[in-house]
C-alpha cells in the first residue's frame, strides 16, 4: 500500500480556496497562526488530490461514529474517490503535513500525527501507556509513543475520543524504517479493526526534523510503502494559482 507524505511550511491563509465547512472553521479561529495552519492543510489536501485525479476532488468532514459533519476526519466525498484515496493531515510549529493513501479499493484507514517534543512532559505518561508498556525515560521517546498512538486513533476514525491507554504499540521495522504494530489493549468497540486487521505505524521523525516527532498509521494493509516530498514555496504558489477560480 503506497502512502505519500507531503510536507510544507505554513503558508498565508487563502480563505477563497476553502470549502464551506473549512471556511466556517477558519472564521471561528481567532489567532492568525491557527487560521494559516488550517488553510495550509486544506489547500495542500486539495492540491495533492487534484494532482492525482486531474480534477478537483470534493471532500467532506464526517465523524465515523455519529455521522456528524461538524467534526471528524476529512475524506473524498464521492464514493468512487473514497475508494481510491484516503487522507489525514497534522501540523506542529511551522510544519504542515498530509498523508495520502492510494487504497485501490481496499478498506483502509490512515492517520497522521506531528508533535513538538518541547510540548511533551513525562508526567503525561500514565495517559499514554497501557499495561505492560515500559515507561519512557525521555520526552523524545514519550513524544514518539504519543504520535504513534494518535496516528492509530486517527486511522480508526475516533481520534482522542478513545484513550491512548486502550492501544498497545509494539516496535516493528519495515522497509528499513522504524515503526510499530498496533493492537487493541482495551474493550472499546471502536478498536475492533485492530482485532481483525493489521495496523502498521511508521516513524516519520526523519521527515519532520529533530525538534518534532511524527508517525503515520495505516489499518487494513499488510504492507506499506512510504514516500515523502517537501513542497517548496515556488511549487506552493503554482498550486494555489491552479486552484483560483477563472475570472
Amino acid at each position: 500500500m503506497r502512502v505519500e507524505i507531503v510536507t510544507t511550511a505554513v503558508q498565508p491563509s487563502r480563505p477563497e480556496l476553502l470549502g464551506p465547512a473549512d471556511l466556517a472553521r477558519w472564521r471561528r479561529l481567532r489567532r492568525e497562526a491557527d487560521r494559516d495552519r488550517l488553510s495550509t492543510g486544506a489547500v495542500l489536501r486539495q492540491a495533492v488530490l487534484r494532482e492525482r485525479a486531474g480534477r478537483a476532488v470534493p471532500v467532506v468532514r464526517r465523524c465515523r461514529g455519529c455521522g456528524s459533519t461538524d467534526h471528524g476526519e476529512v475524506q473524498p466525498a464521492a464514493p468512487e474517490d473514497l475508494a481510491r484515496w484516503r487522507t489525514s493531515t497534522s501540523h506542529a510549529g511551522g510544519t504542515v503535513a498530509l498523508a495520502v493513501v492510494d487504497c485501490e479499493g481496499a478498506d483502509v484507514g490512515v492517520g497522521l500525527d506531528v508533535e513538538a517534543v518541547s510540548r511533551t512532559d513525562l508526567c503525561i505518561a500514565p495517559l499514554v501507556l497501557c499495561d505492560g508498556e515500559q515507561p519512557p525515560t525521555s520526552r523524545w521517546d514519550l513524544c514518539g509513543l504519543w504520535t504513534a498512538k494518535e496516528a492509530v486513533l486517527k486511522a480508526l476514525g475516533c481520534g482522542l475520543h478513545v484513550a491512548m491507554t486502550e492501544v498497545e504499540v509494539r516496535p516493528h521495522a519495515a522497509d528499513g524504517k522504524p515503526g510499530w504494530t498496533a493492537h487493541a489493549a482495551g474493550e472499546d468497540s471502536r478498536l475492533q479493526p485492530l482485532r481483525e486487521q493489521p495496523c502498521r505505524v511508521v516513524d516519520l521523525t526523519y521527515v519532520v526534523g529533530g525538534s518534532q516527532r511524527s508517525a503515520v498509521a495505516v489499518t487494513g494493509a499488510d504492507h506499506t510503502h512510504v514516500e515523502h516530498r517537501q513542497v517548496a514555496s515556488g511549487r506552493w504558489l503554482s498550486w494555489v494559482e491552479s486552484m483560483l477560480p477563472d475570472e
